[in-house]
C-alpha cells in the first residue's frame, strides 16, 4: 500500500468511495503502523481495534451495496480524551474518572460518526488538560525526537497526527491547546470563531456544572489545510444542546480565485508583546514575509489591541488567567470551600508556572464584580480586534517563541539559543493573549528548525470569516514545507 498512513483525508475518502481502497484494509495498515510506532510515542492511550474492525467490515458491505454514509465512510478516527465517547472511557484528564464509560457522545465526536467515521481510539492529554506537555496517560514523544514534547493539552491528538496513527483528529483550546502541539509536531490546528462548534460533550465530569465558558473552542486537526476545510463542513452547524453556539451558516462557496493572494493587506508581527523569540522562528517567519512580498502582498507590521507592546500583552495575560480560573472552579466538588481550595491551588500554580502565575493567582480570590469587570476588559480587546480587521485582511505571527522543547518538568525555565526564559513566556503571550480576540486562528507547518524539528505559523482572521481564512492559509501553506512526515515513521 502506498504509505496510505500518510494520504490526505479527502484521497483517502476519494479512494473509499471508489472502491480502489477498503475501510478493513485502511484500518488494518494503520493498526499494524500504530503497533509498531505508538509504544515509543505514546500517542494513543485507548483504542478498539477490535470495535473498529468489526464497523469497517461493515462499512465495505455497505458501500459495495451502494450505500455511503457521508463524506467519512468507513474512515478511522482519533479524538483528545477530553471529548466523551460513548461506549468507550473517557477520563476528560482526571486521576478520578480513568475508568469512566459515559452513556453518550460529544457532539463533535457524533457528527464525525455520522459523516461515516469510525472512532478507532483516544489520545492522550496532560492532567486536567492544563499544559504544554502531554503526560496523563504516560509521556507522548514527539516523532520528529522522542527528547521532546509534542504540546499540550491536544498534543496526543497533534502527535498521532504527525506519526500517521489518524488521518483526522478533534482538538479543544484555550491557550493554545490546539494550536501549539499543532505547531510543535508539524500539522494543521484550526481554531474556529469562538461559539462556532459545540462543546457538548467536552470535558463533562458527571455530576459537575459546566466549566470554561468564555474562551474554550473546539476544533479540527489534520494534515493540511484542506483536510481542515472538509472537516470543518462536517462539524459546524447548530447545536440545540448548546444554545450558546449561534446558528450562523457556514461561507463556504469562497475559492483561491475569489481570494487569491495578490493585493491582500496582511499585518504581522514577528513575536507578540516584545517577547524573545528563537533564531530558527525569524528566520522561517521571515522568509515567509519574504515570499508573500513576491506574490504581491502589501505587509504592514502592525498588531491587534496593542499586542505589540508589552503592556498590552501583560494586560491580556491579566485577563486571560483571571478568567482562566474564575471559570474552572466550577469544577471543584461544592463540598469543598472556596477557602480551603484557593491557597492550595494558588501554591500549584506558582510552583509550576511562577512567572506566569500571578494572573491565574489573581482569579481564585476575585469578587463577582472583580469577575464582571474582567469581561468588560475582554469585550475591549474584541472592539480593538474587530476594528483591526476591517483595515487589514490576515495577521501573520509566530505560534511559540521556539520549536519543540526537551522533556522538562512542568514550571521549568527554557532555553532560547542559549538564553533563560520563564516557562510560560514560551507559549502564553503567543496563545492566550489571541484567544481573547475570539478570532478563527490556523496554525500552518511552513519551516523546519536547524535540528529538524517544525516550525508554524499561525494566521488570524476576522470573527465569523473561517472559510476565507482557510481559503488564504491555503495558499500560505504551499509557500513553506507544509506537513513532512518524521522519518522514523516512514517504515
Amino acid at each position: 500500500m502506498d504509505n496510505i498512513n500518510f494520504t490526505s483525508l479527502r484521497e483517502i475518502s476519494r479512494r473509499i468511495h471508489a472502491r480502489d481502497l477498503t475501510s478493513r484494509e485502511l484500518i488494518e495498515t494503520l493498526l499494524r503502523h500504530i503497533k509498531q510506532h505508538n509504544p515509543r510515542i505514546n500517542a494513543i492511550c485507548i483504542i478498539d481495534a477490535e470495535g473498529a474492525l468489526k464497523q469497517a467490515s461493515e462499512a465495505d458491505a455497505a458501500l459495495a451495496r451502494g450505500e455511503s454514509t457521508g463524506a467519512l465512510h468507513g474512515i478511522p478516527f482519533t479524538v483528545k480524551d477530553t471529548f466523551a465517547t460513548k461506549v468507550m472511557r473517557t477520563s476528560f484528564a482526571s486521576p478520578l474518572l480513568r475508568s469512566h464509560v459515559p452513556d453518550f457522545d460529544a457532539t463533535m465526536v457524533e457528527r464525525l460518526k455520522k459523516a461515516g467515521g469510525i472512532l478507532l481510539g483516544k489520545t492522550n492529554l496532560p492532567m486536567f488538560a492544563f499544559d504544554w506537555q502531554s503526560t496523563f496517560w504516560g509521556r507522548t514523544n514527539n516523532p520528529y525526537n522522542e527528547n521532546h514534547v509534542v504540546g499540550g493539552s491536544s498534543g496526543g491528538s497533534a502527535a498521532a497526527l504527525a506519526a500517521g496513527f489518524t488521518p483526522l483528529e478533534i482538538g479543544s483550546d484555550i491557550g493554545g491547546s490546539l494550536r501549539i502541539p499543532a505547531h510543535y509536531c508539524g500539522v494543521v490546528g484550526f481554531r474556529p470563531t469562538e461559539r462556532s462548534l459545540s462543546d457538548f460533550g467536552h470535558i463533562t465530569p458527571p455530576g459537575s456544572p459546566k466549566m470554561l465558558r468564555s474562551m474554550i473552542t473546539v476544533g479540527p486537526m489534520a494534515r493540511n489545510v484542506d483536510d481542515a476545510k472538509m472537516l470543518l463542513e462536517l462539524l459546524w452547524g447548530y447545536d440545540d444542546r448548546m444554545w450558546q453556539n449561534p446558528p450562523v451558516p457556514l461561507q463556504n462557496t469562497l475559492t483561491v480565485a475569489d481570494v487569491p493572494l495578490k493585493g491582500l493587506r496582511i499585518a504581522y508581527s514577528s513575536t507578540i508583546g516584545e517577547r524573545k523569540v528563537s533564531r530558527d522562528t525569524e528566520r522561517v517567519f521571515s522568509t515567509l514575509l519574504v515570499r508573500l512580498r513576491e506574490q504581491g502582498c502589501t505587509l504592514i507590521e502592525k498588531a491587534p489591541a496593542d499586542l505589540d507592546t508589552k503592556r498590552a500583552t501583560d494586560d491580556a495575560l491579566d485577563v486571560w488567567g483571571r478568567l482562566m480560573t474564575m471559570e474552572s472552579l466550577t469544577e471543584i466538588p461544592a463540598m469543598i470551600p472556596k477557602s480551603l481550595i484557593a491557597p492550595f491551588l494558588a501554591a500549584f500554580h506558582y510552583a509550576n508556572f511562577r512567572g506566569g502565575s500571578a494572573s491565574l493567582v489573581k482569579g481564585l480570590f476575585q469578587s463577582p464584580r472583580g469577575f464582571a469587570h474582567v469581561l468588560d476588559r475582554r469585550d475591549a480587546i474584541v472592539q480593538a480586534t474587530e476594528r483591526f480587521f476591517d483595515e487589514v485582511d490576515i495577521w501573520l505571527t509566530p505560534t511559540a517563541a521556539h520549536a519543540a522543547f526537551p522533556h522538562v518538568r512542568m514550571g521549568t525555565p527554557l532555553k532560547i539559543d542559549g538564553a533563560t526564559i520563564p516557562y510560560t513566556e514560551a507559549h502564553a503571550p503567543f496563545a492566550c493573549t489571541t484567544v481573547l480576540q475570539a478570532t478563527p486562528i490556523v496554525t500552518v507547518p511552513i519551516g523546519m528548525s536547524s535540528d529538524g524539528l517544525p516550525i508554524s505559523v499561525s494566521v488570524h482572521g476576522k470573527r465569523w470569516q473561517d472559510w476565507r481564512l482557510l481559503t488564504i492559509a491555503e495558499q500560505i501553506e504551499k509557500l513553506g514545507t507544509g506537513f513532512v512526515p518524521p522519518a522514523g515513521c516512514l517504515e
